[in-house]
């Protein structure tokens, strides 16, 4: 539907919408380099526009989703970014959930 959308309708902040979204979608169909790929294009787009918070999120999804599939590498920069963001913008829920999934990385990790 977004797709659809005349190129002024789309804004940046929209298309990252809909790419996390369909990110998201593709990892629960298991097409997790399609879901690394939207992801990343959504935060690049929500940092174009100064977004910080839905940047944020879309970062903690893909530390997540990099996460289980045993990325930890590439997972723990995204979740260390997504937790200080949070943090500054006091979201402390968001803040949490991005922390106990660095904290699981950890684990992971040993």
């Amino acid at each position: 539907m977004v797709r659809a959308l005349p190129p002024a309708a789309a804004t940046p902040t929209i298309r990252a919408h809909a790419d996390r979204f369909d990110a998201l979608l593709a990892a629960r169909r298991g097409d997790l380099d399609h879901a690394d790929r939207l992801l990343t294009r959504a935060a690049a787009l929500l940092a174009s526009v100064v977004r910080p918070f839905e940047r944020a999120k879309v970062l903690l999804d893909h530390g997540e989703l990099l996460a289980g599939s045993l990325r930890a590498s590439e997972a723990a920069p995204l979740l260390r970014e997504a937790a200080d963001v949070f943090s500054g913008l006091r979201a402390g829920p968001w803040r949490l959930r991005a922390e106990r999934a660095l904290e699981g990385e950890g684990a992971a990790r040993r």
